[in-house]
């Protein structure tokens, strides 16, 4: 009797620390997803703010051409070829910017789905 107490007690230890180890993965586990969907927050909201800045820029760019060409009388001048270069350089900004926006989203959306089970 006192064998099979001392098997059981054994059994029941091990049992208790493999459910600590286990704790102690997930735990860790947790610990990484949270890092994870925070990056991916952080690159989400950096790429806002670039492709705020990068609207900004580019508003700022067109507006310079419609001033341009008014007062030019729409006749081709220097500064109206770089201005256009300056516009040109701006709409690939923002065409960039929106596309590192939009993967930045897919990854926290694919992020999401792959802890939402967890929860």
């Amino acid at each position: 009797m006192a064998a099979m107490r001392a098997s059981v007690e054994e059994a029941l230890l091990l049992a208790q620390s493999r459910a600590r180890e286990a704790e102690d993965v997930l735990g860790t586990y947790d610990r990484h997803m949270e890092d994870a969907v925070l990056r991916g927050m952080r690159l989400l909201d950096s790429s806002r703010v670039r492709e705020s800045k990068s609207r900004a820029r580019l508003e700022k760019a067109e507006q310079a051409v419609l001033e341009t060409e008014r007062r030019s009388h729409g006749k081709e001048t220097a500064e109206l070829q770089a201005l256009s270069l300056v516009l040109a350089g701006a709409y690939e900004e923002m065409r960039t910017s929106e596309e590192e926006t939009q993967r930045h989203s897919t990854l926290l959306q694919e992020l999401e789905v792959l802890v939402e089970p967890i929860l």
